[in-house]
């Protein structure tokens, strides 16, 4: 195979720490944005760090990596979607140069910091901060959108997320005792895969989806 992925443990000392690294960071990018703009805001760990599923692969330069959600205290929305990522961006450039990381790149969805071993021209790992709020539809459904910066015209707006079916599927896979069957899925396709723009959030949707299309059926039968 073209990879060859393997798990890693969020309580192994190497990820402990670099989340506590991470953490430190955020603590001191709230104290800027606060001090500066007023501009406050929630974090959250989600995606392989929240599900214990982080990987990195041993044939690559590239390690492992962390997603964590900002979601600003903006209610009133004293600040305009470029402001909200831009002023976080500028904020994180103080700082995560301290702890080895570049400057933040910007993306279309997100934020992301790496750290480098450039000797061996190597990626320790990396992090995306993605920026989102969460709400209520008008007939009492819960959604999500984020920040999605068009690079095309140069610019940044609120997107919806569309995945809450996605997530009703993860419940019911952990509901049923078959975590352990998405997560060999998710490894798989990830040593198979040879597309580089199709992603880890891509891949693990993948493995959702057709876990739950063959064990729904089977229990339904």
């Amino acid at each position: 195979m073209k990879h060859d992925f393997k798990f890693i443990s969020k309580h192994s000392p190497e990820v402990q720490s670099a989340f506590a690294n991470l953490q430190s960071i955020l603590k001191q990018v709230h104290k800027i944005l606060r001090n500066e703009y007023n501009y406050t805001f929630q974090h959250k760990p989600v995606g392989s760090y929240s599900r214990n599923m982080i990987t990195y692969d041993a044939k690559s330069n590239i390690g492992y990596d962390f997603d964590i959600n900002i979601y600003p205290n903006d209610e009133d929305n004293n600040f305009s979607p470029k402001e909200i990522k831009l002023f976080f961006k500028e904020a994180l450039d103080k700082i995560a140069p301290k702890y080895g990381y570049d400057y933040a790149e910007d993306s279309t969805r997100v934020l992301t910091i790496k750290i480098k071993d450039r000797r061996n021209s190597r990626i320790l790992h990396s992090v995306d901060f993605a920026f989102v709020n969460d709400y209520e539809d008008d007939e009492g459904y819960k959604c999500q959108e984020y920040i999605h910066f068009d690079k095309k015209h140069n610019k940044y707006l609120w997107t919806n997320q569309l995945d809450s079916f996605y997530m009703l599927k993860i419940n019911w896979l952990k509901k049923n005792n078959l975590w352990n069957e998405v997560r060999n899925i998710y490894i798989d396709k990830k040593n198979r895969n040879d597309n580089p723009d199709k992603h880890s959030r891509s891949l693990f949707a993948e493995a959702v989806s057709e876990i739950y299309s063959v064990s729904s059926r089977t229990h339904k039968a």
